[in-house]
């Protein structure tokens, strides 16, 4: 994960080379990087997460791929209420 991120602070204006610094800290996707590996998560986590990931993908597909069959408009699938699992 070597990114070679460089801001020059022209003038006083700490500001604007910060806002220039998140800018491109977003594009090369830093960021999301380090927030997903701000916590260790199990190997079997990771697996989970990637396989939610990629029903969720294919949903969003799906749905796409039929109302763009029936030319409705593109509605996103409603959100799945969890009551969550008794342990």
């Amino acid at each position: 994960m070597a990114t070679n991120l460089r801001v020059w602070v022209v003038g006083d204006d700490i500001e604007a080379a910060l806002r220039e610094m998140k800018k491109r800290m977003l594009k090369t996707g830093l960021i999301k990087e380090i927030r997903k590996r701000e916590f260790y998560q199990k190997p079997s986590q990771r697996r989970n997460t990637k396989s939610l990931a990629a029903r969720k993908k294919l949903r969003k597909a799906q749905v796409r791929y039929l109302a763009k069959e029936r030319n409705d408009e593109v509605q996103t699938p409603s959100r799945k209420v969890n009551a969550g699992r008794a342990r």
